[in-house]
C-alpha cells in the first residue's frame, strides 16, 4: 500500500497560497478534513486538502459564501480527481508501463 504524502499546516498554506489561519479555521469548521498525526494533535494535510483550499480561496475571493463554496467543492473536486487519474493512466500507457 502506498502511503499518501501529508503536509504540515505551514507547508499546506505555502503550497495553496492560503493563509495558515484560514486553513486552520476551515479545518476546524469541517470544510477541510485533514488527518491527525498519530503522535500529536497536529493536523496533516493531503494534496486533496491543498487543492480544496485553493478552490475555496478562489471562490471566497470572488465573494462566494462559505456554504455555497462547500457545495461547489463537493461537486467539482471529484471531477478534478477523475481528470488526474485519467492523466496518470495516459502517462503510464505512453511510458509503456501498462
Amino acid at each position: 500500500m502506498i502511503e499518501e504524502t501529508t503536509y504540515a499546516l505551514d507547508e499546506a498554506a505555502k503550497a495553496s497560497g492560503v493563509p495558515p489561519r484560514t486553513i486552520r479555521r476551515w479545518a476546524t469548521n469541517g470544510l477541510l478534513k485533514p488527518r491527525r498525526a498519530t503522535r500529536s494533535a497536529h493536523r496533516r494535510f493531503t494534496r486533496r486538502d491543498i487543492l480544496s483550499a485553493k478552490i475555496v480561496y478562489a471562490l471566497r475571493t470572488e465573494g462566494v459564501a462559505i456554504e455555497t463554496s462547500k457545495d461547489i467543492l463537493a461537486r467539482i473536486l471529484p471531477m478534478f480527481e477523475a481528470e488526474c487519474l485519467m492523466r496518470i493512466s495516459e502517462v503510464t500507457r505512453i511510458a509503456g508501463h501498462n
